[in-house]
């Protein structure tokens, strides 16, 4: 391997038919696949479609194990990667002054990010391999485990195309710290669409946040950089999101983890990739109770992983004007049985909006928290004794605790099924 730098804890190299140097355990090895990729552009004009893949595989995918395959850029088949080949070997032939420009401005960048992000995050160790390649329009950056270990991948033809040496670091904050929290606290973005939502929606809000906060001059919209009207898109409707979103954090679905961190077709009801401005705003306002220490190191984990999975429900539903969004059961089965049965109790009876009005009360409506229980005073002051410290943790508070009236709107003879 040809060493280009040697600068603090960061090596970059070209790759070799030896692979990557092995480093450290505090030192990441850097694998650039870019200039191989630049042999195989000068020679594509002169050779044949198959001549073309055939070279590229032999330089780029082959003894790289599964770097460019669904584990790791993410092509599911050899038919799809081959297209991929063609088409970004015409484009760099056409077009090579961006993708050349980016590929030296990240060797460069890299080594003062790496340099900056491990003074914010002392315990950071950079022990992985990071690879610059042509990610063949598949992705800008991602961690992903290669070959049995954690990984960075940065797809420099992409970058060229999507970022600015403005919005530069700011990305390799984003992706530093996914890294970084899954060293840490075992989060990062590494199973991709598999992921589980909530983990996804805090793996990625969490590290936009932190990459805004470590440049500080970067707003909310330059810290997501795409799409670049997402705040704007996003924010009149963030109550209608936050609500489509809290019934379905516990689903691992790769259609719906697109529709919130991919990009799709802009006619859709949802805004492209708002799940990270979701969990960014998350966040942000969590960041109001904790420190950013226990953001990361997830200190709540101390007290089980269900502690920490309502503090993410918590943070994602006080987005809606800093208030908490109605607390909902989020398995979809308990959704669909709520749904079922509540359908068809939308009004009150003549005798229960009678019985409402001659009670002669004033001023708003609080909360409606309707709960039965089989002996009522013991049963309901464990459930106050248990909620309440979760309640003050999310910022919100018990204004009154009293004795209910009669119901307004609830199934006449059968008012058990209300708690499904």
């Amino acid at each position: 391997m040809k060493l280009f730098k040697l600068l603090g804890s960061v090596v970059i190299g070209v790759a070799s038919l030896l692979g990557p140097i092995n480093l450290s355990a505090q030192s990441c090895s850097i694998v650039d696949l870019m200039p191989e990729f630049w042999r195989v552009v000068d020679r594509s004009g002169h050779e044949s479609p198959l001549q073309q893949v055939e070279d590229f595989r032999s330089r780029l995918v082959q003894g790289h194990g599964d770097l460019y395959f669904f584990t790791g850029v993410g092509f599911k088949s050899d038919e799809e990667l081959d297209r991929a080949i063609l088409k970004a070997l015409t484009d760099a032939r056409a077009h090579p002054e961006a993708i050349r420009a980016m590929s030296v401005l990240l060797r460069d960048e890299l080594s003062t990010s790496v340099r900056a992000f491990t003074g914010a995050f002392s315990d950071f160790r950079c022990n992985f391999s990071i690879y610059l390649l042509p990610a063949l329009g598949k992705l800008d950056g991602a961690g992903r485990v290669i070959n049995h270990a954690p990984a960075l991948i940065f797809g420099v033809d992409n970058i060229a195309a999507e970022y600015s040496p403005k919005t530069l670091p700011i990305f390799l904050d984003h992706e530093f710290f996914h890294r970084y929290h899954d060293q840490v606290a075992g989060f990062s973005d590494d199973r991709g669409e598999q992921e589980i939502l909530w983990r996804a929606i805090w793996a990625e809000g969490l590290a936009t946040y932190v990459s805004k906060m470590l440049n500080p001059s970067a707003t909310m919209q330059d810290a997501l950089i795409l799409p670049k009207d997402l705040v704007q898109r996003a924010q009149p409707q963030i109550s209608i999101l936050v609500g489509r979103l809290l019934p379905m954090l516990d689903e691992r679905d790769p259609e719906v983890f697109s529709v919130y961190f991919k990009f799709h077709s802009s006619e859709t009801p949802v805004p492209p990739r708002v799940g990270y401005y979701l969990g960014a705003l998350a966040a942000e306002r969590l960041s109001e109770h904790y420190s950013l220490f226990a953001l990361t190191h997830d200190v709540s984990l101390e007290k089980g992983p269900h502690t920490f999975r309502y503090r993410i429900q918590t943070g994602v539903g006080i987005v809606s004007n800093g208030r908490i969004y109605a607390h909902r059961s989020i398995s979809r089965a308990s959704s669909m049985c709520r749904r079922d049965h509540m359908k068809h109790y939308l009004e009150p009876t003549q005798e229960a909006g009678r019985a409402q009005l001659q009670r002669a009360m004033t001023g708003p409506v609080v909360m409606l928290n309707l709960l039965r229980f089989r002996k009522v005073a013991e049963a309901y002051e464990r459930y106050v004794a248990h909620i309440l410290p979760y309640l003050k943790e999310s910022g919100g508070e018990l204004l009154l605790l009293g004795e209910g009236g009669p119901y307004l709107i609830v199934p006449e003879k059968n008012i058990g099924i209300v708690s499904c």
